[in-house]
């Protein structure tokens, strides 16, 4: 994963700048003591110069001092001319050495003392150019006077004079110059300290900036480290809370756009997977425990429904044997709903399980619903009123591939629950259509009072239920699931708390070239054919109890019944006497042969003989002829025995001989 600016670019660039930070400080601070440093060494070289100015300046003066007693010793204008001239150069440089004595305006130590001398200089020029002049004069005395060189000696009192006044000023500009040399030098030397001084600090400015430089260096990149430390540190405790299970978590550093944000953004997106994972895994489970469910109830279902059949049947032989007004009909009767309602629990169970026999086939929802609300309106009370329609872009027929009676079922108990939600006043609509994959669907809708998610994720649960005790027994929409996922549909639910609740079911779509007299009725509307007189019929039963009752149950229809408890007894018994008119065999049988394999075996020896299942459990089984599931009223029983014998082709003649029936 790529980011903006990485961390570790980011640390680099804060390095280099933290480094180039001290390098050009570092820079300007030797610039400037470079310059200092140069500044002293030529206070030092102009130190030397004016040093050396002076001394010159104070040979000069005692040079022009013995100069002017040669002067005065001179006897011929010759000489003096000669030692004019040589004046004259001696006297430029002594001016001009004297005029370049204020070095620098800017020593505050030197103004009263280089004017002295500039002054002593000129005077000093004066008085050699006054004794040039006396000394002129005394040479054309003599020769006026005719003095001999070896005679007598002419001295003109100025010389002495100017002589002596030479020599004072020459004194007075050593001691000037002495002491100007001294005030040079303490300036200079102050000026070199101060320098000096001034270099120091510099060095320890910059050695002193460099260190803070560096200080704010590190602390700025602990601050920076210390967000990250942070950041990382949040980020791992958020992920051992996420491995213990806690998707609530967030994590610092979401909006980095370096390698720590990355790390963030991509937590968010595990702790989503995680949640992902975890519903999964919580769907998973549950599928496994209603799985589980269903197979539990398919294992015990066909045991339980043989215990209910031989107490439903002989509950009802009671009922008819009994007098009229006899207090043991009423009692039969309340045991009879009580195991009816028993096998209509065992029988959600199935659905739930997805283990129910259905007998799919193009079954008009349109028609369905219109025929089951116009059932279950008036029961519904004043107060809730039920619309029907289709989708606008849905053209009918809108055909199914279901079972009409589980279909019929499962739309009464979604409009049950409906019912339950809104209360005494509300509104119910059941409408239909296409689902973008082409499926049938078929919503229920209503406005009651929704549900919270909690119960939302446990609403298909087996015997999970909101109502109060007794007010139901929680297997109305678990029997629904079953009996979509069984057809090969698939069931949605949406609920909001106080907005109502809609479920979509979503059934396999039928050919839709399906002419209408294929199409099956609602289970309310199809009419069982009239019963047969009475047919000679062969009873194939393990379970003793329940064989005597539905041989008692036929033979109370008008029935002769002959019985077995294998399959290989009803076989001998049908290769010894044929002359059967159907056979009801159970197809869960002890033995070798189930009821599986003896029909099979009828299809080839007998297969004009009719066949009825009657069972309490179909499995995996997936018989090709009629199925009366366990237990059954006598009503049902009949209505099973003439379909199956109204289905069935017609039947070879009978031989002539009629055995009793036998139990």
């Amino acid at each position: 994963m790529r980011t903006k600016g990485g961390l570790r670019r980011r640390l680099m660039l804060m390095a280099a700048a933290v480094v180039g930070g001290i390098l050009i400080t570092e820079s300007i601070a030797w610039i400037i003591l470079d310059r200092l440093d140069r500044s002293l060494e030529r206070l030092r070289v102009e130190s030397l110069a004016d040093v050396r100015r002076v001394l010159t300046l104070a040979e000069n003066a005692s040079g022009l001092t013995a100069f002017a007693h040669e002067v005065a010793e001179i006897r011929d204008r010759a000489a003096l001319a000669v030692a004019e001239r040589a004046l004259e150069g001696r006297l430029e440089d002594f001016a001009g050495l004297a005029a370049t004595l204020p070095i620098e305006t800017g020593r505050p130590a030197l103004p009263t003392l280089e004017p002295t001398i500039v002054r002593l200089a000129d005077r000093l020029d004066g008085i050699l150019r006054h004794l040039f002049a006396v000394t002129a004069e005394a040479i054309e005395t003599r020769g006026r006077l005719a003095i001999s060189a070896d005679g007598g000696s002419f001295a003109d009192p100025r010389q002495r004079f100017l002589l002596a006044a030479a020599t004072v000023a020459a004194h007075q500009m050593s001691g000037l110059v002495r002491d100007y040399a001294s005030l040079v030098e303490r300036s200079d030397r102050a000026r070199g300290d101060a320098l000096s001084a001034d270099l120091r600090i510099g060095k320890i400015a910059a050695g002193t900036i460099g260190a803070l430089a560096l200080l704010a260096a590190l602390v700025l990149a602990n601050a920076a480290l210390r967000g990250v430390g942070a950041d990382l540190l949040g980020i791992a405790e958020a992920m051992l809370r996420l491995a213990d299970g806690d998707t609530a978590g967030t994590v610092p550093a979401g909006h980095r756009d370096d390698e720590v944000g990355a790390l963030a953004r991509a937590f968010h997106v595990f702790r989503a997977r995680t949640r992902e994972n975890a519903e999964l895994e919580d769907r998973l489970r549950r599928a496994e425990q209603l799985e589980a469910i269903g197979r539990l109830t398919g294992g015990i279902a066909h045991d339980f429904n043989n215990l209910l059949t031989a107490v439903a049947t002989n509950l009802q032989l009671i009922h008819d044997a009994a007098d009229l007004g006899s207090p043991t009909r009423t009692r039969a009767l309340r045991a009879l709903a009580a195991a009816e309602n028993g096998a209509a629990m065992v029988s959600h169970l199935l659905a739930f399980g997805r283990r129910q026999a259905l007998a799919p086939v193009a079954t008009d929802v349109d028609r369905l619903v219109s025929a089951v609300a116009d059932l279950i309106e008036a029961s519904l009370g004043a107060g809730i009123t039920v619309e029907t329609g289709r989708d606008a872009d849905a053209l009918p027929p809108l055909l199914a591939l279901v079972d009409p009676g589980g279909l019929e079922n499962a739309l009464i108990n979604l409009v049950f629950n409906a019912r339950d939600a809104v209360g005494a006043r509300g509104r119910i609509v059941v409408s239909t259509g296409r689902a973008p994959d082409g499926m049938v669907r078929l919503r229920v809708a209503d406005d009651g009072v929704g549900m919270e998610p909690a119960t939302l994720a446990r609403v298909f649960e087996p015997f999970f239920t909101t109502k109060p005790a007794g007010a139901g027994s929680g297997l109305g929409l678990s029997m629904v699931y079953g009996f979509v996922r069984q057809s090969g549909g698939r069931i949605d639910v949406a609920s909001r708390p106080q907005e109502g609740t809609t479920f979509t079911v979503d059934l396999p779509a039928c050919d839709p070239v399906a002419i209408p007299s294929d199409i099956a009725p609602p289970a309310s509307e199809a009419a069982n054919p009239a019963a047969p007189g009475g047919v000679r019929i062969l009873v194939v039963e393990d379970d003793p109890g329940v064989r005597a009752s539905i041989v008692d149950l036929l033979a109370g229809l008008g029935h002769r019944c002959d019985a077995v408890a294998s399959g290989p007894e009803a076989l001998a018994r049908l290769a010894a006497d044929a002359a059967f008119d159907l056979l009801i065999t159970d197809l869960a049988l002890d033995g070798t042969t189930s009821g599986v394999d003896l029909i099979a075996a009828l299809r080839v020896d007998h297969p004009a003989l009719p066949v009825l299942v009657v069972t309490g459990y179909l499995g995996d089984a997936k018989p090709d002829r009629p199925v009366l599931m366990k237990p059954f009223r006598r009503e049902d029983l009949a209505a099973a025995v003439a379909r199956a014998l109204a289905d069935a082709a017609p039947a070879a003649p009978r031989p002539a001989s009629d055995p009793a029936p036998q139990a």
